[in-house]
C-alpha cells in the first residue's frame, strides 16, 4: 500500500512545466459569524509507493462536533513515478459552525491521516 508522504490544505494548488504552486495555504479560516462559505477549499496530497500500486482515496471534512459533514467520494490513484500527487476541490465550501475542522485522508476506506483548520469568528 502507498505511504501518504504529506497534506497540505490550501486555497488553491496548480502544476505547470516549471513545478507545483501551492496557492494560500492556510490553518484557520475567518468570518464574522458563522455559517459562512469558503469559497474554494482544497486538499492536496503527496503518495509514494511502487509505480503501478493503485488505491481509491477519499477526503471527508469533519465538523467539530466531529459529524462526518462532506466527503469526496472514491478516487482511483495510480503511483506513476513512484509518488502521485493528488488534488481534491471542494467549492463553495459551507462552515456550518466556528471551532475545529477536521480533513480526514483515507485510502481503501482506511483513515491514514487527519490534519485541521480551524473556523474561527473575528471580533470587530
Amino acid at each position: 500500500m502507498p505511504q501518504l508522504h504529506w497534506v497540505i490544505v490550501c486555497n488553491d494548488f496548480e502544476v505547470d512545466p516549471k513545478g507545483s504552486n501551492i496557492i494560500g495555504m492556510f490553518d484557520s479560516i475567518r468570518s464574522l459569524s458563522y455559517p459562512a462559505t469558503h469559497p474554494k477549499l482544497v486538499v492536496v496530497t503527496k503518495w509514494e509507493g511502487e509505480i503501478g500500486e493503485s488505491f481509491n482515496q477519499s477526503i471527508d471534512i469533519i465538523l467539530p462536533n466531529n459529524e462526518v459533514y462532506v466527503t469526496s467520494g472514491d478516487i482511483l490513484i495510480e503511483i506513476g513515478i513512484r509518488y502521485n500527487i493528488t488534488r481534491q476541490i471542494f467549492e463553495s465550501l459551507q462552515l456550518p459552525m466556528a471551532g475545529t475542522y477536521k480533513v480526514d485522508i483515507k485510502a481503501d476506506g482506511i483513515s491514514v491521516r487527519q490534519t485541521t483548520f480551524d473556523a474561527e469568528i473575528v471580533l470587530q
